[in-house]
């Protein structure tokens, strides 16, 4: 950054220049900026200066690439108006419950420990869910598991609508557990329920 007296006759209002690179500018290009008095100039560079933590050297180092993907995300969010920071602040607390969740499989294990105190019969229901839930299924976080999902699993689960209330109140329990464990904030189940009772409803006379 430089500051010197303009020979620009065109400038004798403003004949102090003041010339920006791009690596201390906001926008990032070469700037020039005119004052009527050095005074004023100098005020400006000092400005300037102390602001380059914020502007100058992180200009410097996020590099014209980064600087293109972030205004190509920027505008992505534009229909929805959120900025970057708000977008990446959800993506760390997405990633923050992942971390301090667990799979449906250990949840699972965590959830007959805390029954083992339950009938024989009631018991079993609880084993045999725990033995035909599918694979890929158990791997998923609980954090991660939607209302949508949890239909598909009673569905692949159960036949008949007996059988499917039953083990709707078992998962809706142990999705509950999981929700006093802090592994979620909110219970899947819950809209699965609403969605069964209005389909079951329509089918009576």
């Amino acid at each position: 950054m430089t500051l010197r007296k303009s020979t620009n006759p065109a400038r004798t209002n403003k004949p102090w220049e003041l010339d920006i690179s791009k690596g201390l500018s906001q926008s990032g290009k070469r700037e020039f900026q005119y004052f009527e008095t050095r005074a004023a100039a100098e005020r400006e560079q000092r400005k300037i200066l102390e602001d380059r933590p914020t502007y100058g050297l992180l200009a410097v180092h996020i590099g014209p690439d980064l600087a293109a993907e972030a205004m190509k995300q920027a505008d992505r969010l534009r229909p929805y108006e959120a900025s970057l920071r708000e977008a990446v602040d959800a993506f760390i607390a997405m990633r923050d419950r992942q971390e301090a969740s667990v799979s449906f499989a250990k949840g699972w294990k965590i959830y007959q420990k805390l029954k083992e105190n339950r009938s024989e019969a009631q018991f079993g229901v609880i084993r045999r869910i725990g033995k035909s839930v599918p694979p890929a299924f158990s791997k998923k976080l609980v954090c991660d598991i939607q209302p949508e999902g949890m239909q598909g699993l009673l569905r692949f689960l159960t036949s008949g609508p007996h059988r499917r209330n039953q083990y709707r109140a078992i998962l809706h329990n142990f999705f509950r557990e999981m929700i006093f464990e802090g592994y979620r904030t909110e219970n899947p189940v819950d809209r699965v329920r609403c969605e069964l009772q209005r389909h079951l409803q329509g089918r009576l006379p």
